[in-house]
């Protein structure tokens, strides 16, 4: 099996025009709920999935919404409005490994005919910022375009892509009428940050640990939307990147997008981040520390 590696180093070639909230700021405290506009449904998601940090280790992340039963595994779900139901969390070493564990098929797409396993890439395993000891909560990484998508159709899912449940559009990344990541990384629209229009730190800059690697899902509660609507869904800025169902192609070497940023990148972490002239855009054989992936779910 030949895999690609992707450099690490990244150019950032935005202006930045945003200034850092600072430890005060209210995203990291309980978000304001009191808008008479909400509806009771809103509300009820609001509170089951909203948290101060202090109440991280009660658990952050809640059970999949009622429209988002039936897959058999992964993290659990959030319904958005937009109509379809997204991991509230990237996909975690021992969710990967327990699928794994099944003896699922090899994957014979035309575009993933190299792939003859969905282990973890052994080379990549061994680089730095790797996960060592316990990690069964961290995200699973280096695996491959071919790896998530197979994993995402084994429990029931499918990788994210359009709001059509289909592959996304090459060139519609960024529009969140057609694009279910963007979708629920900017609420519809809303923001440009998952979790506002002003840039937080904490959700950028190395985020999780300076760099140094990855850290357990979930446990980072400024870090999603304050629309109760699109609320519970964490991780879309930072902790890794996360492959997404949006190719040039249907070959092996085609390029294909990664969303979100991961711990070793600097930049802002705009929802539509444009991987195609900033950032790094890797063929779908291409494994890395820093890439994983979450789920998304159709209900008819």
């Amino acid at each position: 099996m030949h895999r690609s590696f992707v450099p690490i180093a990244l150019v950032l070639a935005v202006a930045v025009g945003c200034a850092s909230q600072d430890a005060g700021n209210a995203a990291d405290g309980p978000l304001d709920a009191t808008d008479a506009s909400l509806d009771a449904t809103a509300d009820a998601r609001y509170e089951a999935a909203i948290l101060p940090e202090a109440a991280v280790d009660d658990g952050l992340v809640r059970p999949s919404s009622p429209e988002c039963e039936g897959p058999d595994g992964g993290p659990p779900m959030a319904y958005l409005p937009d109509g379809f139901c997204i991991d509230r969390t990237e996909v975690t070493v021992s969710q990967y490994d327990a699928w794994l564990a099944s003896g699922p098929p090899t994957d014979t797409s035309p575009a993933c005919q190299f792939n003859e396993t969905f282990e973890p890439n052994d080379i990549c395993m061994d680089m730095a910022g790797v996960c060592e000891g316990d990690c069964d909560d961290h995200p699973r990484v280096c695996v491959d375009w071919c790896d998530a998508s197979a994993y995402c159709k084994g429990v029931g899912k499918q990788l994210c892509g359009s709001l059509r449940g289909e592959a996304a559009s090459w060139t519609d990344f960024g529009d969140p009428g057609k694009d279910a990541w963007q979708a629920a990384c900017s609420s519809g629209g809303q923001f440009q940050f998952t979790y506002g229009d002003d840039h937080d730190s904490a959700c950028h800059d190395g985020y999780p640990t300076g760099g140094q690697g990855t850290e357990e899902v979930g446990t980072r509660a400024s870090c999603q939307s304050p629309d109760p609507a699109y609320a519970g869904v964490f991780d879309l800025t930072g902790n890794v990147w996360e492959w997404e169902d949006a190719c040039e192609g249907t070959g092996p070497h085609d390029r294909c997008r990664m969303r979100g940023g991961g711990f070793r990148d600097p930049h802002l972490g705009y929802c539509d981040f444009d991987q195609v002239t900033e950032t790094r855009l890797i063929h779908r054989e291409s494994v890395n520390p820093d890439i994983g992936f979450r789920c998304c779910l159709y209900p008819d």
